[in-house]
């Protein structure tokens, strides 16, 4: 019953930054480095039994002066001028009691464990550089990785380990513009399954503006309680929280508001979901919404007085569609 938090200590630089992982335990005056990595630590992931972390290790350096780094593709190259860097990733088992790391799987990124602890799920590159693949391992057996998906780029595990619910983009868009939710059986033998496909909103995105927090594509959760997948979903000048049924019966949202809510965290059992709620008069609150009931309560104020009222502004294309 002893309770750990986990931070990632220093900043992370440009070259070869001293990163490292660190914990403390409930009324430890200090905190306890883990041991060396050869690189940055930028994610961290604990294993169900408290015992080990996947880390995702990152290396970058300055390109060799006239060298080239041509893309997997073949659709471009970095040609050697000062200031390129050359980024390497990779996912190593750290003990929590301190002991050395254990390289894992090179060119992956985003470990999760599965809700039993023996297997890991982790992005790893595709045959082009810019594409991620979702893919499953025993950590015990790292030679042997199952790929299940193309072109994930965020997941999570169902409570009961057997399937993976993840983001994708739609066919002809970027990551970052427009995603799609699928489930998929860790087992491989069934093709993914696209849930919500009617659904003609950015799933897994929330609204952007010049306050970078939230860019990208966050992460779903998956409740055993109410067997939905959650997930961010930007509508219009909003970011509300979709929910999506894993067999397709059925999706909604969340609450509502003129607000943006923003990194999902499941409690335990899932039976709630808190979230970041940011809008025009509050930088950033923390909320917490009951699944089960769908009552919402504000945990911390995040209110700042004297800002200046603003109000959306609408119009619409030229083909009529409407526009925030």
């Amino acid at each position: 019953t002893e309770i750990y938090t986990l931070s990632l200590h220093d900043a992370l630089p440009i070259y070869d930054g001293p990163a490292r992982v660190t914990v403390w335990r409930r009324g430890a005056p200090t905190l306890t480095r883990l041991a060396d990595l050869p690189g940055a630590a930028t994610e961290v992931d604990w294993s169900p039994d408290g015992q080990t972390l996947a880390v995702t290790c990152v290396r970058s350096g300055p390109l060799a002066s006239g060298s080239a780094v041509i893309h997997p593709a073949g659709s471009g190259y970095a040609d050697g001028s000062a200031g390129l860097v050359r980024t390497k990733r990779r996912v190593l088992m750290l003990p929590a009691d301190g002991g050395p790391a254990r390289p894992l799987l090179t060119g992956a990124s985003h470990p999760r464990w599965s809700p039993d602890g023996t297997r890991l799920a982790f992005l790893t590159s595709g045959p082009a550089e810019e594409e991620s693949w979702l893919a499953v391992v025993d950590p015990g057996r790292p030679a042997e990785v199952t790929t299940l998906a193309a072109g994930a780029v965020a997941f999570t595990w169902s409570p009961a380990g057997d399937q993976l619910a993840y983001l994708a983009p739609g066919p002809d868009y970027p990551a970052d513009i427009d995603c799609r939710l699928f489930t998929c059986r860790v087992a491989g033998d069934q093709p993914p399954a696209e849930l919500a496909a009617d659904w003609d909103r950015s799933i897994g995105s929330t609204v952007r503006a010049d306050d970078a927090r939230g860019t990208g594509s966050q992460a779903p959760v998956w409740s055993a309680v109410t067997n939905r997948i959650y997930f961010c979903v930007a509508d219009g000048g909003c970011g509300l929280i979709g929910w999506a049924s894993p067999d397709g019966a059925d999706h909604g949202v969340l609450g509502g508001g003129a607000r943006s809510c923003l990194d999902l965290s499941l409690g335990a059992g899932g039976r709630a979901i808190a979230y970041v709620c940011t809008d025009p008069s509050d930088p950033g609150s923390v909320c917490v919404t009951d699944l089960q009931t769908g009552g919402e309560r504000q945990v911390t104020a995040g209110e700042s007085p004297g800002l200046t009222p603003v109000y959306p502004v609408r119009a619409r294309a030229a083909d009529g569609t409407p526009l925030d």
